[in-house]
């Protein structure tokens, strides 16, 4: 695994319960043929705390939560420094996770999904 990505995933609540990158990235495509299948995209893996924004000047806007706003601003800086434009912010809502247990976050969240396959059997015990 590359250095910078086991630094990111180790920094989450339960790292040994996320899915591989190829299959995170095979959801993502997945969804998209849902949604629309016709939608052109580029899905790539983010490596580090910027991802490919940095290094590809013709993107023009980041898609945020109240969250990852402070991100944003980080990423905009780099930008600046490397003498790229600005990005646009375009802030989300956070989606409420209405069957959330009382010790888990309201928000729909990753760390508490991977909490919840804590009591989960994937597969018979060899």
């Amino acid at each position: 695994m590359h250095a910078s990505i086991f630094i990111l995933l180790c920094e989450k609540s339960l790292p040994e319960l996320i899915q591989p990158t190829e299959e995170r990235l095979a959801v993502v495509q997945d969804f998209l043929q849902d949604v629309k299948p016709s939608l052109e995209y580029d899905i790539v893996p983010i490596v580090d705390p910027y991802g490919p924004t940095i290094v590809r000047p013709e993107y023009q806007c980041l898609v945020v939560s109240q969250e990852t706003v402070k991100g944003f601003h980080m990423v905009n800086q780099k930008r600046e420094e490397k003498g790229m434009s600005p990005l646009e912010a375009q802030v989300i809502d956070l989606v409420e996770d209405t069957q959330h247990a009382p010790e888990e976050e309201a928000k729909i969240s990753s760390s508490s999904l991977r909490k919840r396959l804590l009591g989960t059997l994937w597969a018979e015990p060899k």
